[in-house]
């Protein structure tokens, strides 16, 4: 059978900062009512269409008769995770009811109960009928009169419903014991005045966001959340070193620059939420560095940032340092990138930059009355001499400042074939000069 909405009224709608507070009546018909009526005496015989919503603890042609009630109404347009401020179901006395000259009796105290599994008014029975619970269940006293209509507070009932599933409720009474009676009309019944009716007070709630922005001024930060409201909400900042404060915009000064990760959050009658973020009290620091080389070929680098809490120093030819002052020799020529990584508290930051450094003590100078040719040489290397100094021998060393080859009484020819491919420097010595050249051998 469809379920239909038969009346919604929204009685009020106040709006805030967090939250909306609205309100409807339920009253469905028989077209889209969902109640149905159990029988003892006919266990196995559906009553949903019955006009009836009676409680009993009576006899029938001499045997114990009980009735109980099942209804169920439509919470699709609550909004999902409202809050229940208040809930009452009509429970109206049915006076054109066949059953007990449609009047209440006896001492007719009954519970409500929550459903807690699912049911269809068409198939229900005595015999398989859905499982309750005690849990929040409502205690209605004695009827005050045997036409008196009820009002019956529900909201932690509807609460139960929205949190763990609506299956509706269960109505019986408190003493099944003879004579008993309570009836009411279920929403089948001729008089559309007296069908059973809910009345829901929710409110329906927008959670917090617990974002924040911040101003510094040296170690001291304003906080500024980035929901607030005047009432309603309720802060709780933790400065990341054991300092708190309920402030709703503190001020907060820390013993120390650096990154601190500080924590905010926001409640509201509708949740809670908590962000963190890192508040940066200094900058990056920045790798930038100076060189020098002195005359023992000693490299000394500096960096322009000696406040920074480490340095690592890269020289290139796989050594290293944490030094602040990078201090280095190299035992080959080459080329070389020279890395710098500095960190302090608000990062890490590195630079490279590549240096040439010639062998020790074999810096490239060059008599201009020598010339050599061909270079890059493959095997024999020749030697003209423009100038009156006779040459007295010469010298070759590989670029880590072994001498490989040496012919103290040398020609105008230099054979080079048995030498390894690669860069070597070339030292000729002549009476009042010292040449010194690099050549490859290819």
């Amino acid at each position: 059978m469809p379920r239909f909405l038969l009346a919604f009224t929204l009685l009020f709608s106040v709006s805030s900062f967090a939250q909306t507070q609205d309100s409807l009546v339920l009253q469905p018909g028989p077209l889209d009512g969902k109640d149905a009526i159990v029988w003892s005496i006919t266990p196995d015989s559906t009553w949903g269409w019955n006009q009836e919503a009676t409680l009993t603890a009576w006899t029938y042609q001499g045997d114990p008769s009980f009735k109980r009630f099942y209804i169920e109404f439509d919470y699709s347009n609550i909004p999902t995770g409202a809050i229940i401020d208040s809930a009452f179901i009509f429970y109206n006395n049915n006076p054109s009811a066949p059953s007990h000259g449609g009047l209440h009796s006896g001492s007719n105290t009954f519970w409500v109960r929550r459903v807690t599994s699912a049911w269809d008014e068409d198939s229900i029975t005595w015999n398989n009928a859905p499982s309750d619970t005690t849990l929040n269940q409502v205690q209605v006293g004695a009827s005050s009169s045997n036409t008196a209509n009820y009002k019956i507070d529900v909201s932690d009932l509807v609460q139960d419903q929205l949190q763990y599933g609506n299956h509706g409720f269960f109505m019986r009474l408190v003493t099944e014991a003879t004579w008993r009676a309570v009836v009411c009309a279920s929403s089948d019944a001729a008089d559309s005045t007296n069908h059973p009716a809910i009345k829901i007070y929710y409110t329906e709630c927008n959670p917090p966001v617990a974002t924040y922005t911040y101003n510094a001024t040296g170690n001291t930060v304003d906080f500024i959340p980035l929901f607030n409201a005047p009432t309603g909400v309720s802060h709780l900042w933790d400065f990341g070193n054991g300092n708190f404060s309920i402030a709703d915009t503190p001020t907060y000064t820390f013993p120390t620059g650096g990154v601190h990760t500080v924590c905010h959050t926001i409640t509201t009658s509708c949740g809670a939420d908590t962000a963190c973020q890192q508040v940066v009290l200094c900058s990056p620091p920045t790798a930038a560095y100076t060189h020098s080389v002195d005359s023992n070929h000693v490299w000394t680098f500096v960096p322009q940032d000696t406040t920074a809490s480490s340095y690592w120093w890269d020289f290139g030819d796989g050594t290293f340092s944490n030094n602040m002052i990078g201090v280095h020799t190299y035992s080959v020529a080459g080329l070389y990138p020279v890395c710098l990584s500095i960190t302090n508290a608000c990062g890490v930051d590195t630079i490279c930059l590549t240096f040439e450094v010639t062998l020790v003590g074999m810096e490239e100078h060059w008599n201009p009355d020598l010339s050599i040719y061909p270079n890059p040489v493959s095997s024999v290397l020749h030697i003209e001499n423009g100038g009156s100094e006779e040459l007295l021998r010469y010298e070759i060393f590989d670029m880590s400042g072994v001498m490989v080859q040496l012919d103290p009484q040398p020609s105008t020819e230099i054979n080079v074939e048995n030498l390894p491919a690669g860069t070597y420097l070339l030292k000729i010595i002549q009476r009042n000069s010292t040449s010194i050249v690099r050549i490859v051998k290819s």
